[in-house]
């Protein structure tokens, strides 16, 4: 590693390779959840110094991980110990805008805010528009295939995309920075590399396509009473807007409600007794027509009783303020990213589902949940809690006893008893391999007490253990039949720390991966769903009989899981369990 290192400073220079601290210092998601692992980072600042960069590692079989703006909400920037960070964050120069063409083009590393300022300073409109706008960049709004606000008039990043040039894995330019809407010449290179998410190379500049700057701007907010005029009014906005309509955002009525409250902090544009609600925008490029245009259109529909009530802004203030109205509550917007939290909230029965490790995350979800939805409380619930919820009253004196936290914080909590999901996948594990796998369910639900059901490991199985030299892991995929790899890892010292767990009842099938040290679902697979139907069948009807189909499924699985997991702590809590557990290591050591 430190002679590739000295290699790739002969490249970029010594500024541009951080190491140690540096690197420790950042981090590599959002919200930030620790600091950079990877062994170093490396800032290009161009085109053909990534090129090198990548043929060195390409030629080391080192691996390297792309970094733009960090905002992603998945977690598709965090490196391990063992790799590199590429930063575009040097790549930044932005040429000036071909207001003929209405193009410009700019390396991967400018912030999507930067082409705003620069578009609307020529007079023109660069119509991607996402909230991270000032810290996102454009190569990972290609790498991602953005979407953004203005989708329904515009699409996604896609569309907004003329000619890229990337570096594939072994420092191979590929360069199509065509400036031509209308181009039919050969191969269109660049959809290959949008929504690749650096898979398959590393945009390095592009050439993106602007659009003219809206002159006239109508919003308006809108009640509708039944979900299947939703799409009615949809299509008749739609059409008579003329191809204007630039967003349509949809709210349930128990989702208006909590986001409006009483209306003392944001008002209450209409009344909370409606079945729906629906943003509306339209944007063009004439000021009063377009108004005219946009009062008929909602006047037409209140007389074919698609809308009940409306109610449209009369100035951008008024626009702003109606926006706030709606948005200015909303859970999605002040806390960012339900995703990297694993973030569930039930409206219904205001219960939010939340697992994290890192003190920064849980910090930032608590303080932002504060700040919008004041006189709320928070509940956290940790993995000992859940256990407490699924186990018999007379379990719970032994339950208290085996945690090994002396503090009631979660992370504490958390951290401290990582042996309930690493027991738990071992046991897993010794019942897949020794026992017929199958179960009752004793947990409450949608199943039938009583009723068996089928668990057991297979496919891919992650092993992980501490030492001087780091973290080793070892990942065994493929189906598992003896485990014998498995096997050869806990008898070298090493935990389970990650399985793919499936559930069978009847013909249905769940699968899901069960991380153990946080006691987190990673992925959830329900049965797909599958609807008898004829020439009669009502679209609407249907699609919403699927929902409830998909509802009832995961349902249905959680509670066999719990089913599963309760089963488990009925045998850790007993007294017997480190007999049972020296029984399980024995015969996971046998060959």
């Amino acid at each position: 590693m430190n002679e590739l290192l000295n290699n790739i400073v002969n490249i970029v220079g010594p500024a541009a390779v951080l190491q140690g601290e540096d690197v420790t210092s950042r981090s590599d998601s959002w919200p930030p959840m620790g600091g950079c692992q990877a062994k170093a980072i490396i800032r290009p600042a161009s085109t053909r110094e990534v090129s090198e960069v990548l043929k060195l590692c390409h030629a080391a079989g080192q691996g390297v991980v792309t970094h733009g703006g960090l905002t992603g909400l998945v977690g598709g920037a965090h490196a391990e110990q063992d790799e590199i960070v590429l930063s575009l964050e040097r790549m930044r120069t932005l040429e000036p805008v071909d207001t003929i063409n209405r193009t410009i083009t700019v390396d991967a590393g400018v912030p999507l805010q930067r082409v705003h300022e620069a578009a609307e300073g020529a007079g023109l409109l660069f119509p991607l528009d996402l909230g991270a706008r000032g810290s996102c960049t454009i190569g990972g709004n290609i790498a991602t295939n953005a979407g953004g606000n203005s989708v329904i008039r515009y699409g996604m990043t896609r569309d907004q995309l003329l000619g890229v040039e990337a570096v594939l894995a072994d420092g191979t330019i590929i360069s199509s920075l065509s400036g031509v809407i209308k181009n039919n010449t050969g191969y269109d290179l660049k959809q290959l590399f949008i929504g690749s998410e650096g898979t398959l190379g590393i945009v390095t500049r592009a050439v993106l396509r602007l659009r003219p700057l809206p002159r006239s701007s109508n919003t308006a907010l809108v009640a509708i009473e039944s979900f299947d005029l939703l799409g009615r009014f949809l299509a008749d906005m739609d059409s008579a807007l003329g191809g204007t309509l630039s967003a349509f955002e949809v709210m349930w009525n128990d989702f208006y409600r909590l986001i409006v409250g009483d209306g003392s902090k944001h008002g209450q544009p209409l009344g909370s007794d409606h079945g729906f609600y629906v943003l509306l925008e339209s944007t063009g490029g004439h000021g009063e027509s377009d108004k005219v245009r946009f009062e008929d259109a909602l006047e037409e529909a209140f007389e074919s009783e698609l809308i009940v009530d409306a109610v449209i802004a009369q100035s951008k203030q008024q626009r702003e303020d109606l926006r706030d109205a709606v948005r200015g509550n909303l859970f999605a917007k002040t806390l960012p990213a339900p995703a990297i939290y694993d973030a569930v909230w039930d409206t219904r029965s205001n219960v939010i589902t939340f697992s994290a490790l890192g003190t920064n995350a849980v910090d930032l979800f608590v303080d932002q949940f504060k700040k919008s939805f004041e006189g709320l409380r928070l509940v956290l619930i940790h993995p000992i809690a859940r256990a407490g919820q699924v186990i018999d009253e007379a379990l719970q004196p032994a339950l208290t006893q085996a945690n090994r936290s002396g503090s009631d914080a979660v992370l504490e909590q958390i951290e401290a008893n990582q042996w309930l999901g690493t027991d738990f996948l071992l046991w897993l594990m010794h019942e897949t391999m020794n026992a017929a796998s199958e179960y009752a369910v004793n947990q409450p639900g949608l199943v039938v007490t009583g009723d068996s059901f089928v668990a057991y490991l297979n496919d891919r199985l992650l092993l992980a253990a501490s030492s001087e030299s780091g973290v080793q892991k070892v990942t065994v995929t493929g189906p598992q039949d003896h485990f014998s790899e498995v096997r050869t890892a806990l008898q070298g010292g090493k935990e389970i720390h990650e399985a793919v767990l499936y559930m069978e009842k009847q013909e249905k099938q769940w699968k899901m991966t069960l991380k153990g040290d946080i006691f987190h679902f990673a992925s959830f697979k329900a049965p797909a769903v599958t609807l008898e139907k004829d020439d009669i069948t009502d679209p609407e009807m249907e699609r919403e009989a699927v929902f409830f189909e998909r509802m009832y499924l995961l349902e249905e699985g959680l509670q066999l899981f719990n089913s599963l997991f309760a089963t488990f702590l009925a045998q850790r809590l007993d007294q017997g369990w480190a007999q049972k557990e020296q029984e399980i290591r024995t015969a996971l050591s046998q060959s």
